[in-house]
């Protein structure tokens, strides 16, 4: 610490604003911001302006090089990675004359182009610190024989990894076997549209890290049920299945995960509509559950009725959505109501009549969402009337309307059409959250 202590105050608070966010909301599932605002993560140029600064002094050097490198990749969103940022960072190994110290600091490390992979393999060896690594669409990797994939170059060296994620790339079962093998630690496995693994593979990844294993999300693949036993996840606190066609009502009816706070389901074979009573005792068996999604789970009045809070005392988050029409707007507002920690729930896809939620004034026909402002609005509602079946209908003649928007602020000249005499633009949906 004493060449910490030695810095001018400027420099160091300038270290420690630019330089060090919070590492862990680097890797969270959610967005750290919203369209249209500024993000706040440092940006991997100001890092290299800082390095470049970094080396006219010895102190300032010691203490900024290793969090400069701690994590050089900066994404702008989700969806899209910065490929010039990956180049940026290599091109400073490149210039260093010790390109090992640099790369021995990466803690986090995010690819998403296979030119800029193939750049790195070499320097994979050298990141025995690496903690987080993330691969997204490299499609075009070569996986022949003279090629070693990345997972088998991280296993030996990156013991300590301890989330792994990989969406869109060739993960087959040698890659597994790497994990396996080599990273006991994993806490955190994400595998997103990679088909190449078998059952097996997995099966005997979970095996090896059943004691540390605390988050998984899979999505697309045929036999994740038959994969994934309470034995295997008895420390897991976050599970998300997306598309996975082994998961059934036979999965919930025996699956017990006394750790679960954050449960998933997406588009998975599952009909909690004819067996209410299966997510009955799935739920009171994980009274910790604290965001539930059941997304195209055939989720009906028999299947909402089940829900409150006697049965999920501590739930926030509750995502309903693309469960079909005609779910009971009194059992929605009775729920709302009674579970006193919820501050989000998402019916899009639900066809809920937004006319039996007055209190709300929604110009839409069908509710998208209930945020914690409407939440807050119905709970202190004095409205008594019960809806009715023929209340949660969508009647006919019923169609949400956009609102008239000026697009001259967008520099969009308006073309009105010749059935556009009012100049409203129709839709059968409308927005979720509105």
């Amino acid at each position: 610490m004493n060449h910490l202590a030695r810095l001018p105050n400027e420099i160091l608070v300038s270290i420690l604003t630019t330089v060090i966010p919070d590492e862990d909301s680097y890797w969270t599932s959610e967005p750290m911001y919203s369209w249209g605002t500024v993000d706040p993560r440092p940006s991997i140029d100001n890092k290299i302006r800082l390095y470049q600064c970094a080396l006219v002094n010895k102190a300032f050097y010691a203490a900024a090089n290793p969090l400069l490198w701690r994590q050089p990749i900066n994404e702008t969103d989700q969806m899209n990675t910065i490929a010039e940022d990956t180049q940026s960072f290599l091109r400073c190994l490149e210039s260093s004359c010790r390109p090992a110290f640099l790369v021995h600091q990466l803690c986090h490390l995010h690819v998403g182009d296979s030119d800029l992979l193939k750049q790195m393999v070499p320097f994979m060896p050298l990141m025995e610190p690496l903690k987080t690594f993330s691969m997204t669409g490299c499609h075009g990797w070569d996986t022949g024989p003279a090629k070693s994939l990345p997972p088998l170059s991280l296993g030996p060296t990156c013991t300590r990894l301890e989330k792994v994620s990989f969406w869109g790339v060739r993960f087959g079962d040698p890659e597994f076997v790497a994990l396996t093998r080599w990273c006991g630690s994993v806490q955190d496995l994400t595998l997103e549209h990679c088909k190449e693994f078998t059952a097996t593979a997995l099966h005997a990844f979970l095996d090896t890290s059943r004691t540390c294993l605390t988050s998984l999300k899979l999505a697309q693949n045929t036999w994740t049920g038959s994969s994934l036993t309470p034995l295997h996840l008895q420390q897991l606190t976050s599970l998300t299945l997306d598309q996975c066609q082994g998961v059934d009502n036979a999965f919930f009816g025996g699956s017990r995960f006394p750790l679960l706070t954050e449960c998933h389901i997406k588009a998975c074979p599952v009909d909690f509509g004819n067996a209410p009573e299966t997510l009955l005792d799935f739920l009171r068996a994980h009274p910790l559950l604290r965001s539930l999604t059941l997304e195209k789970c055939k989720i009906n009045n028999a299947a909402l009725a089940v829900l409150g809070p006697d049965v999920l005392p501590n739930l926030s988050d509750l995502d309903l959505s693309n469960n079909g029409p005609a779910l009971s707007c009194h059992l929605l507002r009775q729920l709302i109501k009674t579970c006193v920690g919820l501050s989000k729930v998402n019916v899009s896809g639900c066809s809920v009549p937004s006319r039996n939620f007055p209190e709300l004034e929604r110009w839409s026909v069908r509710m998208g969402g209930f945020a914690l402002e409407d939440i807050v609005k119905i709970r202190n509602s004095n409205i008594t009337k019960v809806f009715t079946a023929d209340d949660d209908r969508i009647r006919e003649g019923e169609r949400d309307y956009l609102p008239e928007i000026d697009l001259s602020i967008y520099g969009i000249e308006e073309d009105l059409g010749p059935d556009d005499d009012d100049g409203s633009a129709q839709v059968e949906g409308g927005s979720p959250w509105i």
